[in-house]
């Protein structure tokens, strides 16, 4: 028994590989964007109908896709740990994303969940151009993304009492999904720390670039 397969017995390994699946931003991404989504509108039906139709292009599709691969055995796991496997379904979750921005855009939905979109299709863009040639953390990116996205929308940088412990849970979920990437040996330390600058700086950029703070 190698040191690894030692490694992999302890609780400890365990309790990370798992919150390393939950934490997935593919699985996060529709609570992010069910709150944000009742925020932006007008009305709580509103929000909760531009929620499905945004989750079908960010979510539902892309979950789909992903199962569909794996059942033709284009992907060897879920996570798609193997660099070269990710190009396709990256590609791919551009072309939904875009799908999807386009579709919003024709039916005037919020700002906000547009510019949400666009930040789809440059995230899918830049992780594709990394992976031709690196590896960097999707799961620090997504999750680092969602955080910053949260944090603009709620207006968390003006701080006060009620919204600190939100900020608390958006920083233990970025160092949660960094942690668990890295204790699991997913990424290196490097490649976590980059993932987690790009979501942010995407975020940050994109809704500037919307005039949304």
């Amino acid at each position: 028994m190698d040191t690894g397969e030692i490694v992999e017995k302890v609780p400890a390994f365990r309790i990370f590989h798992t919150s390393s699946r939950i934490l997935n931003p593919l699985y996060l991404t529709p609570l992010a964007m069910l709150a944000i989504s009742i925020h932006v509108s007008m009305e709580v039906w509103d929000g909760l109908r531009w929620f499905a139709l945004y989750s079908l292009f960010s979510t539902v599709i892309p979950i789909a896709d992903l199962i569909t691969r794996r059942k033709m055995g284009l992907i060897s796991d879920w996570h798609i740990t193997k660099r070269e496997e990710r190009i396709r379904p990256l590609i791919f979750g551009i072309l939904y994303a875009m799908a999807g921005t386009v579709t919003l855009t024709l039916l005037h939905a919020p700002t906000t969940l547009v510019a949400c979109m666009v930040t789809g299709i440059i995230t899918g863009v830049i992780a594709l151009l990394i992976t031709l040639g690196w590896k960097v953390s999707l799961h620090a990116m997504g999750n680092s993304l969602l955080a910053t996205l949260l944090f603009l929308v709620f207006d968390l940088h003006n701080i006060t009492g009620a919204k600190i412990a939100f900020i608390f849970l958006l920083a233990l979920l970025v160092i949660i999904t960094g942690l668990s990437r890295l204790i699991i040996r997913a990424h290196t330390l490097f490649q976590i720390i980059m993932g987690t600058i790009i979501g942010i700086i995407i975020g940050v950029g994109v809704f500037g670039a919307f005039g949304l703070f």
